[in-house]
């Protein structure tokens, strides 16, 4: 009995190593959502106990103003750097969308190139089995023409 073999493995090798990339990009961009999103809400953090601290101090001498300043330029800070990282946190889901629609499209060609190999499979075992009752048939018949003496009556 030959082996199979599946004409078109290396293009079916090909898609699954492309998958096996695109599960890694997909993972590299979650881990980057991720880590933004965790720097967003330590600035925002940051943004409200600047904030608290403003409300607790509500003196009027020369010190707390300066303190109130310099308050007021750190919460600018944190506002700018929140906005900046809102729009990261947005351009790193469309990444992470953008991975998931390349998995989906590796996923999907890996799928018909395992059906095409299934079913040259199958085609290849029905050969088989075919040649090997060919063979019984040969093998039977020239049983049966041996036991009635070499011809057939």
């Amino acid at each position: 009995m030959a082996r199979f073999r599946f004409r078109l493995q290396k293009l079916l090798d090909l898609r699954r190593a492309r998958e096996k990339a695109a599960i890694q990009d997909l993972g590299a961009a979650l881990s980057a959502l991720e880590a933004l999103e965790r720097r967003l809400d330590e600035l925002e953090a940051g943004r409200r106990a600047a904030f608290e601290a403003l409300a607790g101090g509500v003196a009027v001498d020369g010190d707390d103003r300066i303190r109130t300043a310099l308050l007021m330029r750190q919460i600018a800070g944190l506002e700018a750097g929140i906005a900046a990282g809102r729009a990261a946190v947005t351009r790193a889901e469309e990444n992470v969308a953008a991975a998931r629609v390349s998995l989906l499209r590796c996923k999907t060609d890996v799928k018909a190139f395992e059906q095409v190999r299934e079913k040259a499979h199958a085609a290849w075992n029905d050969d088989e089995r075919r040649e090997e009752m060919r063979r019984l048939d040969e093998v039977s018949a020239g049983r049966f023409i041996r036991s009635r003496g070499g011809a057939l009556k």
